[in-house]
């Protein structure tokens, strides 16, 4: 089984085509950046996330990710 990463705004086609080989790959792929509750959602199943500067990560956010 792959590992789930949740990319939370857009990348590069190169950057997804590189962890598709490896991820099963969630992404935010639109301009807009994401409902904090749908972050949440997400992060809550993933491996691992790649955040950006519009996404606030505080002590209950990490709190609530898988360890």
């Amino acid at each position: 089984m792959k590992p789930r990463v949740f990319i939370t705004h857009r990348v590069h086609n190169s950057v997804l085509a590189k962890l598709e080989q490896r991820c099963e790959v969630i992404t935010n792929q639109s301009a807009t950046t994401l409902p904090a509750a749908e972050v949440k959602a997400h992060a809550a199943t993933a491996d691992a996330m790649m955040v950006f500067m519009p996404d606030q990560v505080s002590e209950e956010f990490l709190a609530g990710c898988p360890t």
